[in-house]
């Protein structure tokens, strides 16, 4: 097997490209790599060192999704950035800025897997909703490992604008104006992320809660 790295960097970010992985060498890299992004594609394997700006995206991101479930009384499951697979035979796999599971059989499956003590991602049921923050142009279609692991939803993120992202009945994924989970419009949502958002935790929640209560308010 012959090995070739590169490595580009597309502030804040940092991305480390190697190809010529095969399976067990991604499960290897998955298994020791902490705090980096892993994208997997037959063969070929990225790993995204996120900045700091990425990171806060992430958290008000997140943040946002668990004050939305909570006010409209909906369970969920927070997979963060869980190595995401539909097993070997697929040849894909990711690590997503972060997942969620919404559906309540999807959550009464993800429930009696945990107490069994599975750890094959594989059997786990597919996310409902991808966080995807990317500050770059795209070199690795990630759609494409995501239409294959079964994702429903994914909220992509350049820093600017949001694109909300849904499964279509012909396969892939077309643009949607809004949220199928959540009364959230992609246009509205990227303008509010891209005034910025305080760095600390108490003047961002405030702010996340107003947001909210707009949304809701409609």
């Amino acid at each position: 097997m012959t090995v070739t790295l590169t490595e580009t960097t597309a502030p804040p970010d940092t991305y480390i490209t190697l190809s010529g992985i095969d399976w067990a060498g991604f499960e290897a890299i998955a298994r020791r790599t902490r705090g980096g992004r892993i994208t997997y594609d037959r063969g070929e394997l990225e790993i995204m060192s996120p900045g700091r700006r990425h990171e806060n995206h992430r958290h008000a991101l997140a943040d946002l999704i668990l004050m939305l479930c909570r006010s409209l009384g909906m369970d969920l499951v927070a997979q963060g950035s869980t190595t995401l697979h539909a097993g070997n035979e697929q040849g894909r796999g990711i690590e997503p800025d972060e997942s969620f599971v919404f559906d309540p059989a999807k959550l009464a499956l993800v429930e009696a897997l945990d107490e069994a003590g599975e750890a094959d991602m594989s059997r786990f049921p597919s996310p409902d909703l991808i966080i995807e923050i990317d500050m770059r142009r795209p070199t690795r279609d990630r759609l494409a490992v995501y239409e294959t692991i079964g994702a429903v939803e994914v909220w992509e993120f350049d820093g600017k604008t949001v694109r909300i992202l849904v499964q279509s009945l012909d396969g892939g994924y077309a643009a949607s104006e809004r949220s199928g989970h959540f009364p959230v419009r992609a246009d509205r949502l990227g303008k509010f992320l891209a005034t910025g958002l305080p760095v600390r935790f108490a003047a961002r929640e405030r702010k996340l809660k107003e947001f909210v209560a707009e949304l809701l308010a409609k």
